[in-house]
């Protein structure tokens, strides 16, 4: 009977140091996709304009969303090289599309884009996932 405690409660201590640190590593990218998107942002400020630094910024920080929702992913090269051309595709939509300056846009206006940014990006890496397991 006290050896079955002992197993539960090293279980539960273990568990909790796992909860530890899943907050760790969430708050870490957070942080990141907030730096990037920041980042982003003050370089287009700086560059006169503030609607194309919003869009990136959200932009930037969906890429980094993406990559952190696929990070088990990380150890192989096509996962890369996806992640690459989807972050290339979005310069051209940021420096070529129209942003309209509307003085004090909210990012949360631009919320429901990066949200469907996201699902079109991990839908594609989850695509080519499958298909070079296939192959």
């Amino acid at each position: 009977m006290t050896e079955s405690k002992n197993t539960t409660r090293a279980e539960d201590e273990q568990k909790t140091r796992d909860q530890h640190a899943s907050n760790y590593s969430d708050n870490k990218w957070t942080l990141i996709a907030f730096l990037v998107g920041v980042t982003l942002f003050f370089l287009f400020v700086h560059l006169g304009d503030p609607a194309r630094g919003m869009a990136a910024a959200v932009a930037g920080g969906m890429v980094v969303i993406t990559v952190m929702s696929c990070w088990n992913l990380r150890k192989h090269a096509w996962f890369w090289a996806t992640v690459a051309i989807l972050a290339s595709v979005h310069v051209p939509l940021i420096l070529y599309v129209h942003w309209p300056d509307t003085g004090h846009m909210p990012a949360v206006s631009l919320l429901p884009f990066g949200m469907l940014d996201w699902a079109i990006m991990y839908g594609c890496i989850k695509l080519v996932e499958k298909v070079v397991r296939r192959g």
